[in-house]
C-alpha cells in the first residue's frame, strides 16, 4: 500500500465515522432530551419544597 493509496483510505473511513454520527445525531440528542427532561420532573417538587423554606 502506497502512502497516497494508505491516507486515501484513512480519508474514506473518517469521512464515513462522521456520516453515522452526523445521521445518528437527532436520535442522540432527542434521547438526551427525554432525560433531561425526566430528571427536571423528578426534582421539581424537591427543589420547590427547598426554596420554599
Amino acid at each position: 500500500m502506497t502512502l497516497a493509496h494508505r491516507q486515501e483510505l484513512y480519508d474514506d473511513h473518517m469521512r464515513d465515522l462522521n456520516w453515522k454520527k452526523l445521521v445518528g445525531l437527532v436520535k442522540s440528542l432527542l434521547r438526551k432530551h427525554k432525560v433531561a427532561f425526566e430528571g427536571v420532573q423528578t426534582t421539581k417538587g424537591p427543589y420547590e419544597e427547598f426554596s420554599a423554606s
